[in-house]
């Protein structure tokens, strides 16, 4: 495609070449044209000018004998000369034309040189975007061989996986062995750490003291709402500031501000006092720690592993992956 692409602009730029010579070579034609006949009037003038001259001379020495004849021959002299110099009018008429009609024939031949010269440059930025292309497609080729051997690898990493797993299985079922060991155990260090965190709850309500942030009116308000709460047991879920008036309560972020020296809380469209909030939401936010109490996670986890320990002990040979491919 690239060989053909330059045949067609060098028989272009050949073209081109042989069409200024032309005009070179009209031009230095018609030149020669206008010096040869330029010479030929000069020339010719000359020679009329002699004849004229030797005629004049004769006449005047013959001129009482020969008047009449002299007369005759000077009316036929300019008959002849108003001829050819009407010829000469022509033939300078038929140069000037053709001079314009070389004009033309140039202009035009200037404007083809310019379409062949746009001509050339659009081969030139196609040949551009031939590279361009060629140099894309052989990226993606660089892209794609990078994929393949990424897939290689990717198909290695699930095969170890798989090897992995297979012995991941082995330990599980060793650990629920264990487990049958440890789950004996289990409810005595439960009641104990049930016992520990009420013992911790309880001290807390009792020893608890919020302490305020300096110059924040609302947090001031908000301590000595806490720290004078006659059942401070109560208060499972504690205020956390963040900043001016916006707080964490345990899940929530809320909006606090003072009205008329009363704390209320932003909750969806409307505000709800203290009381109230914490009556309506600190249930919610109990039940949500609960669900992320660690120990009640580890129960149900015990409970899952019961489930699935008869399933996996019921399975005494497992099958490698190996053997399943």
């Amino acid at each position: 495609m690239n060989d053909k692409w330059t045949e067609e602009v060098r028989k272009l730029n050949e073209e081109l070449n042989k069409r200024n010579q032309e005009i070179s070579t009209n031009k230095s034609e018609h030149a020669k044209r206008m010096e040869l006949a330029m010479a030929d009037y000069a020339r010719w003038k000359q020679e009329a000018d002699a004849k004229f001259d030797s005629r004049v001379r004769a006449l005047e020495a013959e001129i009482d004998r020969l008047k009449v004849a002299h007369n005759v021959e000077l009316v036929k002299l300019n008959k002849e000369w108003e001829a050819k110099r009407c010829q000469l009018d022509i033939t300078i008429l038929d140069q000037q034309k053709t001079i314009e009609q070389l004009r033309g024939t140039i202009l035009h031949l200037e404007g083809q040189v310019r379409e062949l010269t746009i001509r050339v440059q659009a081969l030139i930025d196609i040949q551009m975007q031939l590279k361009e292309c060629k140099d894309a497609y052989d990226a993606g080729e660089k892209e794609r061989d990078a994929l393949r051997q990424a897939l290689l690898e990717a198909k290695e990493f699930i095969e170890d996986l798989e090897n992995k797993y297979f012995e991941s299985r082995q330990e599980a079922l060793e650990l629920l062995k264990q487990l049958k060991h440890v789950e004996g155990l289990n409810a005595d260090y439960l009641l104990q750490i049930e016992n520990l965190q009420n013992y911790i709850i309880d001290l807390k309500s009792r020893i608890a003291v919020y302490i305020p942030v300096k110059n924040d009116k609302i947090d001031k308000k908000i301590a000595e709402y806490i720290n004078n709460y006659p059942e401070r047991q109560k208060l499972k879920i504690m205020f956390m500031r963040e900043s001016e008036g916006v707080y964490q309560f345990g899940s929530k972020r809320v909006m606090v501000k003072i009205d008329n020296d009363k704390i209320n809380i932003r909750v969806g469209g409307g505000f709800l006092s203290i009381d109230e909030f914490l009556d309506q939401y600190t249930p919610e936010e109990l039940q949500k720690l609960e669900r992320k109490d660690p120990m009640k996670r580890f129960n149900e986890k015990m409970t899952v592993s019961k489930s699935l320990q008869g399933h996996m002990v019921r399975d005494n040979s497992p099958t490698s992956p190996s053997k399943r491919r």
